[in-house]
């Protein structure tokens, strides 16, 4: 009986719900484009885009923005900014971004700013020419950058000292140790059914099936999950992953995966590699980010909403993060608490970044995957 109730007890335990902290929101932007959080120590850093220029700041624990945004320099005076990714060893802060202008190629810059994001140190600096959004992290005090199919390793006077190719395939994410994790996807078979007939269609038209195969690749090992579809008869579906390709993103030192297709959706763990369907109808755009044991996803169709996947296969209840919101973002503070911020229409060309902090129940220590 002692055994049942300690059973019992551990299992409301691992399906206790999130704790989700107050909404916080920014001040009204005007043309906000796009925007990338990372922690520092006890708060956060923030870079966003808007109206083509860049802009960095530092926010306290509870996502409050603790100073006058710093508004960055570019390369080019004349080109547009456009997607910002930013990461915090805790004595700087490294803001990666690439400037468009026309009849010349996209490239990705690199600029180091002080802890608290008030004061430009050093760049910009040119690092290549590529269309792929760059990726940070900050590992043992230097910053890694995935740029286009390079990793590229940066000391704090932005001195390259480390550049391997890596190929970036449909998508890419860089864990906390700086390793880089790729998605690719392939199909066969036929997701064409129509029948083609010359002259008089004899016979009765049958269903076609057609498979896709989704490769997660990180340190060279690749983990394969497979995907069986029929198409009815007469009908063109094509490969369901062309609207909607897989995706990877951090997960403590190892990484995530995500498929979301209209009838299903499936999280992936590594070391070791695990799938696990999630039970609800997840819709929207998404993002996701997990601890190295949990996994936390979110979807903003009719609202921002989320679940937490764990490991051992066991979930939260899907929960209700805001009333609105779209292009959402999720970034792992520590191994209880997630940062999920989606951006609010207010009007005009006004948008406002809104944030919450989403505290897990359950103690659990990073893994070390």
């Amino acid at each position: 009986m002692k055994r049942l109730l300690l059973a019992l007890l551990l299992a409301a335990s691992a399906a206790a719900q999130p704790v989700l902290g107050p909404e916080v929101t920014s001040a009204p932007l005007s043309k906000l484009d796009d925007y990338a959080i990372a922690p520092q120590r006890d708060g956060f850093v923030l870079a966003w885009t808007a109206e083509g220029r860049l802009f960095a700041g530092h926010l306290d624990a509870t996502l409050h923005i603790t100073a006058p945004p710093l508004t960055l320099p570019l390369f080019d005076p004349n080109a547009t900014a456009a997607l910002p990714a930013i990461a915090s060893n805790g004595r700087s802060i490294l803001v990666a971004w690439h400037e468009r202008r026309a009849g010349y190629g996209e490239t990705a810059f690199i600029a180091l700013l002080t802890a608290d994001g008030q004061r430009l140190v050093k760049g910009p600096n040119p690092v290549n020419i590529t269309k792929d959004g760059p990726l940070a992290t900050t590992v043992n005090g230097k910053y890694v950058v995935y740029t286009g199919d390079l990793r590229y390793v940066f000391n704090e006077n932005l001195d390259t000292e480390e550049g391997t190719f890596i190929s970036r395939n449909l998508g890419a994410a860089l864990s906390e140790n700086g390793e880089v994790a790729t998605v690719n996807e392939s199909a066969t078979g036929h997701f064409d059914c129509r029948q083609i007939c010359f002259g008089r269609c004899s016979g009765t038209p049958q269903p076609c099936t057609g498979t896709s195969t989704v490769t997660f690749l990180s340190g060279g090992v690749p983990s394969v999950a497979t995907y069986a579809f029929v198409i009815p008869p007469n009908t063109f579906t094509g490969d369901p992953f062309s609207s909607s390709p897989p995706v990877v993103a951090a997960n403590g030192d190892s990484y995530a995966g995500l498929v979301h297709l209209p009838d299903r959706t499936d999280v992936f763990f590594s070391n070791p590699f695990g799938q696990i369907a999630v039970p609800t109808v997840v819709s929207g755009q998404t993002a996701l980010a997990g601890n190295g044991d949990d996994v936390l996803l979110v979807w903003t169709s009719p609202h921002p909403a989320g679940i937490v996947v764990h490991r051992d296969g066991s979930l939260s209840e899907p929960f209700a993060i805001g009333t609105f919101g779209y292009q959402p973002r999720v970034v792992n503070i520590d191994s209880n608490d997630f940062a999920v911020l989606y951006r609010i229409d207010a009007g005009g060309d006004q948008s406002v970044i809104a944030g919450r902090i989403v505290h897990l129940q359950t103690p659990k220590r990073r893994s070390t995957h």
